[in-house]
C-alpha cells in the first residue's frame, strides 16, 4: 500500500538507485580483487549513491507523512460531516442493539418521541409502541429479514399518540441496527379527515339517490295503500327501526293508525287514539316540530300508548303538506340510543315528499269518490227519463 501511494517518478528512482547500489556492491568486490586502479573512484560513487538514496528515503517519508495528514484531515472532515448530518437531519435516527435497547439517538428522534436523548439512551424502544406484543413479533421478523419499513403508532414520552413512517436496517455493524423515523402524524390525521370526507360524500350521494328513488316511487302510484307501503319501505332503507307507524290526523286531535311495519301488527290498522294521551304527539301536531328521544325511560312525560308501545328510543316526524299536519311518522326501537340526529334529518327529508304523496292520494281518492257519485247520479237520471 505504501509503495502504490508514492509518485511514479519516486518509485522508479528508488528502483534505479537499488539497482545501482547492487551494481556498485558487485563492482566493489571485483575492484578489490582485480582492479585496484578503480578503487579511488569507487568511494565517491558509493557516496553519491548513498546521498541520493538518503534523499529519496527522506522524501518518501515526507511524502507519506503528508499523505497521512491529508487522510487524517479527510477522515476528520468526513466524520464532522456525518456528525452534522446525524445531528441536523430532519428524520429521527435511532441506533439499537439486538434487544432493541437504544445506544444512540439524534436530536430529531428525541423531539419526535418527546424524550430527552440522555433518557432515551439505554431504554428499550418497545416502550414507545402502542402495540408492544406486535412490536415483539415484528422485531424478530426484522432481525431475520435484515430490513423492514412501514407505519407505526407510537406513544410519545408525554403520552400523546403519534404516527411515524419507519425504515429499519439490521446489522449495518454486527449487533448494531439503525431505525429512521419520519413523523407523519399531521399527514395521517389529514388522510383520516380525507377518508371521512369521502365517506360523507358517498353517504350524501347514497342518501340523495335513495331520496330520489323514494320521491319517484311515492309519486308513481296515487293509491293510498301503495303510498303508505312505499313510505315505510323507503324509510327502512334510511333509518333502522323495530316498529314504524303512520298516523293520520282525524278530527283535529285524534290520530288513526293508517299503516304499521312490520306487518304482523297490522290488526291495529284503523284504530284511533287521542293525541292528548301523549305530550310528545301533541307537540308534533301543534308545534309542527320533529322530535327525537334517545331514551324514553329518562322522559318523565313519556306514556306508553298503543302506537308507541315497546319503544325505548323514539323518533316522530310531522307529515306536513300545504301548511297542515296530515299525520305523524313514528319510529321506535326496542333499545335506547338507536336513533341519531342524522336519522332524524333523513326522516324529515323523506317526510316532505311523503306528505305531498299522501295529500295527492287523498285528492285522488276524493276525485274517484266524486266521479263514482256523479256517474251514479247520471245513471239514475237516465233511468228516470226512460
Amino acid at each position: 500500500m505504501l509503495h502504490h501511494s508514492l509518485p511514479q517518478w519516486l518509485r522508479w528512482s528508488s528502483m534505479t538507485m537499488l539497482a545501482a547500489s547492487i551494481g556498485l556492491l558487485c563492482m566493489s568486490f571485483f575492484v578489490h580483487n582485480y582492479r585496484a586502479i578503480f578503487a579511488a573512484n569507487l568511494v565517491p560513487a558509493l557516496f553519491a549513491a548513498l546521498s541520493v538514496a538518503v534523499f529519496l528515503n527522506f522524501y518518501s517519508l515526507w511524502h507519506l507523512r503528508n499523505e497521512q495528514r491529508q487522510a487524517d484531515q479527510a477522515f476528520r472532515d468526513t466524520d464532522c460531516e456525518f456528525s452534522s448530518i446525524f445531528e441536523n437531519v430532519l428524520d429521527g435516527i435511532l441506533i439499537v442493539n439486538d434487544e432493541g435497547d437504544c445506544l444512540d439517538a439524534n436530536p430529531r428522534a428525541a423531539s419526535i418521541l418527546q424524550f430527552s436523548t440522555d433518557k432515551l439512551i439505554g431504554h428499550n424502544i418497545s416502550r414507545f409502541f402502542s402495540d408492544r406484543d406486535g412490536f415483539t413479533r415484528g422485531w424478530s421478523t426484522f432481525l431475520k429479514n435484515k430490513s423492514q419499513r412501514g407505519r407505526a403508532q407510537l406513544i410519545a414520552g408525554d403520552g400523546t399518540t403519534l404516527f411515524v413512517d419507519f425504515t429499519a436496517a439490521a446489522n449495518y455493524f454486527p449487533g448494531r441496527h439503525i431505525l429512521i423515523l419520519c413523523d407523519v402524524t399531521e399527514r395521517t390525521h389529514a388522510e383520516m379527515k380525507i377518508i371521512e370526507q369521502l365517506h360523507a360524500v358517498e353517504a350524501a350521494r347514497t342518501e340523495a339517490e335513495v331520496l330520489r328513488k323514494a320521491t319517484l316511487a311515492l309519486s308513481q302510484n296515487l293509491a293510498m295503500d301503495s303510498v303508505l307501503d312505499t313510505l315505510l319501505h323507503c324509510i327502512s332503507e334510511l333509518v333502522p327501526f323495530d316498529k314504524a307507524t303512520v298516523l293520520f290526523v282525524e278530527d283535529g286531535a285524534n290520530l288513526m293508525i293508517a299503516r304499521e311495519a312490520p306487518r304482523n301488527v297490522s290488526k291495529r290498522i284503523g284504530l284511533t287514539l287521542n293525541a292528548a294521551e301523549s305530550v310528545f304527539l301533541q307537540r308534533i301536531l301543534f308545534e309542527k316540530q320533529a322530535m327525537l328521544l334517545l331514551d324514553v325511560a329518562k322522559q318523565s312525560e313519556w306514556r306508553q300508548i298503543q302506537a308507541l308501545d315497546g319503544a325505548h328510543s323514539w323518533l316522530g316526524v310531522p307529515l306536513i303538506a300545504g301548511g297542515h299536519v296530515l299525520g305523524i311518522l313514528s319510529l321506535g326501537a326496542r333499545t335506547p340510543s338507536v336513533f341519531t340526529p342524522e336519522h332524524l334529518r333523513l326522516a324529515k327529508s323523506l317526510a316532505v315528499p311523503a306528505a305531498v304523496a299522501i295529500q295527492n292520494a287523498r285528492t285522488h281518492e276524493r276525485a274517484e269518490i266524486y266521479a263514482a257519485e256523479l256517474e251514479l247520479r247520471l245513471k239514475e237520471q237516465f233511468r228516470t227519463k226512460v
